[in-house]
């Protein structure tokens, strides 16, 4: 069996390393997990150990059992010393052992103690999607990317977690059953003294917000790249949407991929807040009144810890948390009405298709930027 990534459990916890394994595979992510693949009449040791040299990445589903494991640790040790990354999923509180601690002191953590569990399944698959690299979630057949995003609908107490493939088909439905539009769905807003217009569906706002842990930064990095490989392709975001991110993030960047951003359409701050009075700023107004005039339903995309509510304009009716990556692609394509596993996020200067994973950077060009 072919597979991306191992599962390191023990068996005292199977119930929540069998759900992680799912999200995974719900993502396009293969995986191998004991018992359910080992062959019958097969050596167990034998095929754990040769699934975890197959592996591109090994997932660690961490608790006091786990920690306490003999097999756990030497599944561990035996990715560890022939540099296979460990991505350590904590489940409690528990301290590492010695043998555990030696082995992962420097791993970058991914925190899964608060309950329920699956709301950390899109953060997981995230950091796994960018452990193993692109082309473990790109289908070569169908230009599908395989990533996770957390929509939150109007009047909706709790975001709701969906493949990227599925955002385009639930908003139409949503269009129709939730916001009854379905005899003017095509309807567009022309932007005040412009020849801009804008419509259901279509990103109002894009924003980039720092991530506190190290996958955020691989993957803030990740968006500048696609800036740049969008920019050489002569993509821009859409004109209705208003993209920006925080200035500081241009200490990681530095100034070559900072003007990348700048160049497709992204600037810092936020582009549609007046910083002093945390409300919408002048040139988000013009936009704010062609949705309102055009009593549209409209979204905005969001990158960082937490979805900043407060901060996000009435007019914009749909938040979506999603990574810097799919932040930078989502207002490339400027709509939730486009399935960016299948269409194009825009037409290079020759008027051919540019697709999200013809942009998607590999994880060597990210891990290299990101060590400068």
């Amino acid at each position: 069996m072919r597979h991306d990534v191992f599962i390191s459990y023990s068996s005292k916890q199977s119930a929540s390393a069998l759900a992680i394994c799912a999200a995974l595979e719900d993502a396009g992510v293969k995986c191998w997990i004991a018992e359910r693949d080992i062959l019958p009449g097969s050596d167990w040791g034998a095929s754990i150990m040769d699934a975890i040299l197959k592996s591109k990445a090994v997932v660690l589903a961490l608790n006091a059992d786990a920690n306490a494991s003999v097999q756990v640790g030497r599944e561990i040790e035996r990715a560890t010393t022939k540099n296979i990354p460990v991505i350590p999923v904590r489940l409690d509180r528990s301290n590492l052992t010695s043998r555990l601690e030696l082995f992962l002191s420097s791993t970058q953590w991914l925190d899964a103690v608060k309950r329920p569990l699956k709301q950390h399944f899109p953060k997981i698959v995230e950091v796994v999607s960018l452990a193993i690299g692109r082309e473990a979630t790109l289908s070569d057949d169908a230009g599908l990317v395989n990533q996770n995003i957390a929509v939150k609908w109007p009047d909706a107490h709790d975001s709701r977690a969906m493949s990227l493939g599925e955002v385009s088909h639930r908003f139409a439905e949503s269009l129709m059953n939730e916001f009854g539009k379905e005899d003017d769905a095509n309807r567009r807003a022309r932007l005040n003294g412009t020849g801009i217009s804008i419509g259901h569906g279509d990103i109002a706002i894009a924003m980039i917000t720092p991530c506190n842990d190290g996958s955020g930064t691989r993957s803030t990095v990740g968006a500048a790249l696609i800036a740049r490989k969008a920019a050489e392709r002569g993509l821009r975001v859409k004109p209705w949407t208003s993209a920006s991110y925080v200035q500081k993030l241009e200490a990681i960047w530095g100034p070559a991929l900072s003007a990348a951003m700048n160049h497709i359409g992204f600037h810092p701050n936020m582009a549609f807040l007046d910083a002093r009075k945390s409300r919408p700023n002048s040139s988000f107004l013009t936009t704010a009144m062609a949705i309102e005039s055009g009593d549209l339903i409209t979204a905005g995309v969001f990158s960082g810890d937490g979805f900043l509510q407060s901060y996000i304009p009435p007019q914009v009716r749909i938040s979506i948390a999603a990574s810097p990556m799919l932040v930078v692609g989502f207002a490339l394509c400027g709509s939730l009405n486009l399935d960016l596993t299948r269409e194009p996020v825009g037409y290079d200067r020759e008027n051919e298709p540019v697709y999200l994973n013809d942009i998607w950077p590999a994880i060597d060009e990210i891990e290299s930027q990101a060590g400068k």
